[in-house]
């Protein structure tokens, strides 16, 4: 699992362990509101995703495939084009 310390953005950490495909949780917190990352809000809820997450090859698969959405969307190059289509 790749920890996240819950700043108000998406720590450097997170990123690599996305792009690896890592199984990833993260708190319950406004800076991953809307996005597709599975947040956990209790230490009980983190041990329930995370033991389906070592068990389930269907649930590991998910999480990966929610990890690269979001890399499509915040990464540098998704940032640049953006701020090109806002400012021209």
């Amino acid at each position: 699992m790749s920890p996240c310390s819950g700043h108000s953005t998406v720590r450097p950490s997170l990123h690599p362990a996305l792009a690896l495909g890592t199984p990833t949780l993260v708190r319950d917190i406004p800076a991953f509101e809307g996005t597709p990352l599975w947040a956990v809000d209790s230490p009980a809820v983190a041990a329930d995703r995370a033991l389906a997450l070592l068990t389930s090859r269907e649930q590991r698969e998910a999480n990966r495939r929610a990890g690269a959405q979001l890399l499509t969307t915040m990464s540098p190059d998704a940032q640049r084009a953006a701020l090109a289509q806002l400012y021209g």
